[in-house]
């Protein structure tokens, strides 16, 4: 038996077992690839002709049609599909010397058919085993990303070195261009937004932050969680540079008192960015948003304090005069 297999043994060796039973009967079992590509070839006492098979397969339309068809009085051949897709096809080729029955022929095409719906069946479930496992394995990336940020929050440390790690962290996970964090600042007795952490390249220059919280802001006006945009299904909603193919950018605090923003652009592995990191990036904006609020809070406590020594201070120092 001459066999030339992929996709780990295609599905643990079911294709082995088929051949196994094929082969018994005095058939030759050939599996294809929709486009006609042999990934294995069993063979019995004759020979196949694996060029010959594809080259009949070639013309055939199975339009969404489960069934065997029987090309000619020496080949069957039955289509695998898995998910309305179809994703084998095999071939069942008789010694031509050798008359076959109808019943013969029917109880083969029987056997084929059966086969191939529990095959399409189990490469679905697979796939879609795969696919949680990915999603799961993700989940749990994500979860240790946000579990870092909470535990990395020190007051002796500052907004722009954990703004920093929360980029360089989160860029693990979601493959951009560039991504940066804007926080409120009061610069000339105006609040503006400044760069503060990043990774990358940004496609955006500094004097545009200002309209893209805007746009931001309208967004959330209308019931959105985030800024989405690109050009994947559509034109852009907002006019963006050229280098610009797709943009995500969420707020830090609330919709109607931002203190700055996340944005990130151009992601690389996948078409545009989706539902998932929109919920990834507002976690992670509400961390930074906390730590921020803390820095503050902390701050605004030491000058208290340290307001309260000098009041202290002054007291005992006037005391001191007037006993003297």
């Amino acid at each position: 038996m001459n066999t030339i297999a992929t996709d780990n043994d295609l599905q643990g060796g079911r294709l082995g077992e088929l051949a196994h039973k094929v082969n018994r009967l005095g058939f030759n079992l050939l599996v294809f690839t929709p486009e006609r590509d042999c990934v294995l070839q069993s063979q019995a006492a004759v020979l196949s002709d694996s060029e010959r098979t594809a080259a009949v397969i070639a013309g055939m339309d199975w339009q969404g049609q489960a069934a065997s068809v029987w090309a000619d009085d020496g080949l069957l051949a039955c289509p695998v599909f898995s998910g309305g897709q179809l994703i084998l096809i095999v071939a069942i080729e008789a010694p031509s010397e050798t008359p076959r029955s109808e019943s013969e022929k029917q109880c083969l095409a029987w056997l084929v058919e059966d086969w191939a719906g529990r095959f399409g069946e189990t490469s679905r479930t697979s796939r879609q085993f795969e696919k949680m496992s990915i999603e799961l394995s993700k989940a749990y990336e994500e979860i240790m990303l946000l579990y870092q940020l909470s535990t990395h929050m020190k007051v002796t440390q500052t907004n722009s070195s954990y703004l920093q790690m929360a980029c360089d962290q989160l860029t693990q996970l979601v493959h951009v261009q560039g991504i940066a964090i804007y926080v409120e600042k009061k610069l000339d007795g105006h609040r503006h937004l400044a760069l503060t952490a990043g990774s990358g390249v940004i496609s955006i220059e500094q004097n545009q932050i200002d309209v893209l919280q805007m746009y931001l802001g309208e967004e959330l006006h209308k019931g959105a969680q985030a800024l989405l945009d690109s050009a994947v299904d559509g034109p852009f909603k907002y006019p963006w540079p050229a280098a610009i193919r797709n943009i995500i950018a969420v707020p830090l605090g609330e919709s109607d008192r931002m203190r700055g923003l996340l944005v990130a652009t151009n992601i690389s592995d996948k078409p545009d960015f989706d539902s998932v990191d929109v919920k990834l990036f507002n976690s992670v904006a509400n961390q930074c948003m906390v730590f921020i609020e803390n820095n503050r809070l902390f701050d605004d406590l030491k000058e208290l304090f340290i307001g309260s020594l000098k009041a202290l201070t002054s007291s005992i120092d006037a005391k001191d005069q007037y006993t003297r």
